[in-house]
């Protein structure tokens, strides 16, 4: 099993820290590949935030005995993400700028925490208490929603999985995204 696997079952089986070090890796990994759809109709930050979706769909569908690489696989899962969100561009479906859950926080707090033990406790805690505001926000329904689309299904999928239309389920992706802004904010 690759070291890379192992951060993931960790991670999976609730060690904060394995997961805080794989965001952190592909965080820079989330920028490569939106500087690759970089044009003038959607922001850099905007697809940075789109790849890093497409990073956790990966992070929670991603099996562990499969025969690709962690790394390739979040690629093609970050690429369908950014081309998802420019083909909904495209088609005119655009979502309103102030829904989107700005990346930027997340720049500023990247440590180096191998070498700062008392920075990894404080990210260590922060990774914490930002997931407990997260899920204290978020209603049921919007729980089931947000993993759902986490995980890569489409608005359609969703709705038939929850047994819901296809616009309470767009309705609970743009409450899900102002309150995640939102407690990013507060943070």
């Amino acid at each position: 099993m690759t070291v890379e696997n192992e951060l993931i079952l960790k991670a999976r089986n609730g060690d904060d820290a394995a997961l805080t070090q794989l965001v952190k890796t592909y965080m820079d990994f989330a920028r490569e590949k939106a500087k690759g759809y970089v044009s003038s109709d959607i922001e850099y930050d905007d697809l940075v935030q789109e790849a890093m979706i497409g990073f956790l769909s990966a992070y929670y569908t991603y099996k562990t005995d499969g025969s690709a690489s962690f790394k390739t696989y979040a690629g093609v899962c970050m690429d369908h993400r950014i081309i998802s969100a420019i083909n909904t561009l495209n088609r005119k479906k655009r979502i309103p700028p102030s829904s989107l859950v700005p990346m930027d926080e997340m720049d500023a707090q990247t440590v180096d925490l191998s070498a700062d033990p008392e920075a990894y406790f404080i990210m260590k805690e922060q990774t914490k208490r930002l997931m407990t505001r997260i899920d204290e926000s978020l209603s049921d329904f919007e729980k089931q929603v947000f993993h759902l689309f986490l995980s890569g299904n489409s608005y359609e999928k969703i709705a038939e999985q929850l047994q819901s239309g296809t616009k309470s389920i767009d309705n609970a992706i743009q409450r899900i995204r102002r309150k995640l802004k939102k407690t990013v904010d507060a943070m």
